[in-house]
């Protein structure tokens, strides 16, 4: 039955802005970035976006709040540069599968992103943001050549702003397991 349920529920998308009105910037909405990143693409099978993502004071916050909304990590893109003349671009990134996605429906897509050429997100020093949005996807399962043109980052609206990192940004599992800790901790001192 698992089987099934994963055959009929797989969708991708093409990780590529240009149809779309958002780029990443620093600092403000509008100052597009060029230059060195690391991307992690983040899915959500949901019909709106958590309201905790993209209104978070900060961008630890935001990103804390990935996992606390139930979003699993897709892909990591590091190395990557955004070329002069192709600021707020991404592209040449390809396809990230979401394996329990519907196919041809909608999900919610987080884009993690920071400046430099870093392998994990928020390194003091550098710039990162969070955005999430409703995209649609395309079935992968389809044998060529009748395999659709996957859907570019059609949903992302608004620009992604990286401000800079202040604090380090533990991966989200870091935060699951300090709590599993404190409950721990907590256990144990009640039978003493």
């Amino acid at each position: 039955m698992a089987l099934a349920a994963s055959a009929l529920a797989q969708g991708y998308v093409e990780i590529n802005n240009s149809t779309s009105t958002g780029g990443p910037t620093q600092d403000k909405a509008g100052n597009y970035y060029g230059g060195p990143y690391g991307l992690e693409v983040w899915e959500l099978n949901a019909a709106s976006v958590p309201s905790g993502i993209n209104n978070a004071v900060d961008n630890a916050a935001a990103y804390a709040a990935l996992t606390s909304a139930g979003f699993t990590k897709y892909a990591t893109f590091t190395g990557k540069t955004i070329p002069t003349g192709s600021e707020g671009l991404l592209s040449g990134l390809g396809t990230v599968q979401f394996p329990t996605a519907p196919k041809g429906g909608n999900v919610v897509i987080a884009l993690a992103m920071w400046t430099g050429s870093g392998n994990s997100y928020g390194v003091v020093g550098t710039k990162a943001g969070v955005l999430s949005f409703v995209n649609p996807t395309t079935d992968y399962t389809i044998a060529a050549p009748l395999t659709p043109q996957a859907p570019f980052l059609t949903g992302w609206a608004t620009d992604l702003v990286m401000t800079p990192v202040v604090a380090v940004v533990p991966e989200p599992s870091t935060f699951a397991l300090a709590g599993l800790g404190a409950a721990a901790l907590m256990i144990f001192r009640r039978r003493k």
